[in-house]
């Protein structure tokens, strides 16, 4: 029979390279769960152990703090996983203020509060980048109405200065500004663009539109 672990599954064939003590890393010094603060006050003594093919590791129960994490023969480790030490704060904060008094976390709720400050983080950025792409559009709208009519135009309902839109064009890339012009001449009204044509347009000292010159009076 195939051996099996003491949960009575059978042994992998391929099994996992010994751990390696020697090179066990302590938590991250920079996250604030390390120091004397709430929930833990820098002593975790609950903890979880967890492990995969590359490693151990020790989390705490309570704040989700990584403890130390110690790494097979043969896979890489010299870091552990950093989460912003500014999100960890605040997800302590926020705890802290929502649970009733005296109340202790735990680690599935810390994290959830981390991957929540987190997502909001995400949806700022997104928000800023468009805002800027808005911004961007604003003035390549109103420079491309500008090209277009090769005169000015009434300002486009914007915060953005008009000094801005003039100095659009060092803001774009080649390939931008090359679609931009293409659109003007696609849309601009057709106009002579040869020497003939021009030339045929115009008007010589003898068509009507020339004044006659006056004739001296005769005596």
């Amino acid at each position: 029979m195939a051996p099996k672990t003491s949960s009575g599954y059978p042994v992998s064939k391929s099994a996992a390279p010994p751990l390696e003590p020697h090179r066990t890393l302590p938590a991250d010094p920079r996250d604030p769960r390390t120091q004397c603060i709430w929930p833990c006050q820098g002593s975790h003594t609950s903890v979880k152990t967890g492990s995969n093919g590359s490693g151990t590791w020790l989390d705490c129960q309570i704040c989700a703090l990584r403890v130390s994490y110690t790494p097979r023969q043969g896979t890489p480790a010299k870091h552990m996983a950093h989460v912003d030490p500014t999100v960890v704060m605040a997800a302590l904060n926020k705890l802290e203020a929502d649970l009733p008094n005296g109340q202790l976390p735990t680690a599935e709720l810390v994290r959830m509060v981390i991957k929540l400050i987190l997502s909001q983080k995400e949806l700022e950025a997104l928000k800023t980048k468009v805002a800027l792409t808005t911004e961007k559009l604003t003035l390549m709208t109103e420079l491309y109405h500008r090209m277009l009519t090769n005169s000015e135009t009434p300002p486009i309902s914007t915060n953005v200065e008009r000094s801005e839109a003039e100095n659009l064009v060092a803001h774009l890339t080649a390939e931008e500004l090359a679609h931009l012009r293409n659109m003007v001449a696609e849309r601009a009204p057709t106009s002579p663009s040869s020497l003939d044509t021009e030339v045929e347009l115009i008007p010589g000292p003898s068509d009507p539109v020339f004044p006659k010159a006056s004739q001296p009076p005769r005596h």
